[in-house]
């Protein structure tokens, strides 16, 4: 056991001869045994340098040029979870969101596809209502040959 505190100034080598190249090797994990573990803590450092990392309830922090950077956690992340694809936005905040859906550019389900050929048009407009809840999303389009069909909202359609 090593107590205190001490200075390498060639490298050190945890389970693996040193690299001289960098300051630190560590072995590689096994299916038993991980790296490294950073036990989580209920706070954060409260004065952080630069380099800085540590686990906060499971939120890794970095500190980077005096900024308190998370570290993006995207498997099993609760603002991720969904019903399908999203796109993941920032703010100028840099706060995350995922509530805007993803869809295929193209439109080839069954349910869309017969709304559109049943939609009440004026002025090349129309609302549409598939069945089974189905949603054109707002920029996915449709080409049936004769007429080109833009969402310009969810279920607002316009054709040229």
């Amino acid at each position: 056991n090593l107590t205190g505190t001490g200075r390498l100034d060639t490298g050190l080598g945890l389970g693996v001869a040193p690299n001289t190249t960098t300051w630190e090797t560590i072995l590689a994990n096994t299916t038993t045994k991980s790296q490294l573990r950073l036990n989580p803590s209920t706070v954060d450092v409260s004065a952080p340098a630069n380099g800085d990392i540590w686990n906060n309830a499971g939120e890794l922090k970095f500190m980077e040029n005096a900024i308190v950077n998370r570290i993006l956690k995207s498997y099993n992340n609760e603002l991720f979870k969904s019903d399908g694809n999203y796109f993941a936005m920032f703010n100028q905040y840099g706060d995350m969101s995922a509530t805007v859906k993803a869809g295929e550019l193209w439109v080839y389900d069954t349910d869309v596809l017969a709304a559109i050929t049943s939609a009440t048009w004026t002025s090349n407009r129309a609302t549409l209502t598939p069945a089974n809840g189905k949603i054109m999303l707002k920029g996915q389009l449709h080409d049936d040959g004769v007429f080109t069909y833009l969402a310009v909202d969810d279920n607002k359609i316009r054709r040229w």
